[in-house]
C-alpha cells in the first residue's frame, strides 16, 4: 500500500484563500469580472477579495488573462491607482507584504508599485518612501525604503515578467524576497522604528498636500497581501507557494 500526498497549495485557483489567515489587506484580482476605467471612489475593498475597508479614490481596468490565465488589475501608468485610508494601518513595528506584479513598461525613478504612507506636517503626506516598493533608476532595480534610505535593493525582473515580491520587516531588518519562474533572490538591510502607515497605495507614489498621487506605474497586479506581523519562514513560504501556483510564477 502506498500513500499519496497532495500539496494543498497546488490546488490554488481563482478566489482561493491564502493559507495564512489574518491579512489586514487582501486584494485578489482573479475574482473580478473584466471592466474598463473603474472608479474606486466607493469601491469596497471586499469587492476585491479583501477583509474590509474601502478604496477612497483611483481607478483601474480588469483585464482577462492579464497574468497567465487569471484576470488582473491593469494600471495605465498615467492616472490609475488605488488608495485606501482604512484598509490598512500599521500600528505595530512589524509587517509582511506580498505582491504579484507584472510590469508593462519602464518608468523613471521611484515609480511606486506599492506604498504605505505616513502622515506628515499639517496633515499632508510625506513622500511615499517610508514603506515603498518601487522601481528605481529607470527600472534597473526595485527598492524598499525606510526613512528615505535604501535598505534592500534587487535587480528588477524586467518588463513582461511576473514576479512575487515580498517585504518582511521584523522590527530590526527589512528583507526583500523576489521570485520569478527563473530564480529566487533576496536582499536585507538594517532598519528600525515604526512605519506608522495610515494609507496604502497601489500603482502610484503619493506626495504633497492630501497625499496627491504622482509617478504612476504601468503594470498588472494579480494579488496583494499585507500582514501586520513578521511571518515566520514556514508561513512566508506557504504564502509564496500558494501565490506561485495560482499565478504561474
Amino acid at each position: 500500500m502506498s500513500l499519496i500526498y497532495i500539496n494543498p497549495y497546488a490546488l490554488a485557483s481563482t478566489g482561493a484563500a491564502p493559507p495564512v489567515a489574518g491579512a489586514v489587506l487582501w486584494v485578489d484580482a482573479s475574482t473580478l469580472a473584466t471592466a474598463t476605467g473603474i472608479s474606486a471612489a466607493t469601491t469596497s475593498v471586499a469587492n476585491l477579495g479583501s477583509q474590509g475597508g474601502t478604496f477612497n479614490d483611483g481607478g483601474y481596468d480588469v483585464v482577462a488573462n492579464g497574468i497567465g490565465t487569471q484576470n488582473a488589475l491593469r494600471f495605465n501608468g498615467t492616472s490609475q491607482y488605488l488608495r485606501s485610508t482604512n484598509a490598512y494601518t500599521n500600528t505595530g513595528t512589524t509587517m509582511t507584504v506580498f505582491a504579484v506584479i507584472k510590469r508593462i513598461s519602464t518608468g523613471s525613478n521611484f515609480y511606486g508599485y506599492l506604498a504605505g504612507i505616513i502622515p506628515g506636517a499639517n496633515l499632508d503626506y510625506q513622500d511615499a518612501r517610508n514603506f515603498a516598493y518601487s522601481q528605481e533608476g529607470s527600472g534597473s532595480t526595485i527598492r524598499l525604503d525606510r526613512n528615505q534610505a535604501a535598505v534592500a535593493t534587487l535587480s528588477h525582473a524586467g518588463n513582461g515578467v511576473t514576479f512575487i515580491g515580498t517585504l518582511k520587516f521584523d522590527g530590526t531588518n527589512l528583507t526583500h524576497y523576489q521570485k520569478t519562474t527563473a530564480a529566487s533572490t533576496s536582499a536585507s538591510g538594517a532598519s528600525s522604528g515604526n512605519f506608522g502607515c495610515t494609507t496604502t497605495a497601489l500603482a502610484a507614489r503619493l506626495a504633497g498636500s492630501g497625499g496627491a498621487p504622482n509617478l504612476f506605474i504601468n503594470a498588472f497586479f494579480g494579488e496583494v497581501l499585507i500582514y501586520n506581523t513578521a511571518l515566520n519562514d514556514t508561513d512566508r513560504l506557504a504564502v509564496i507557494s500558494y501565490l506561485s501556483t495560482k499565478w504561474g510564477v
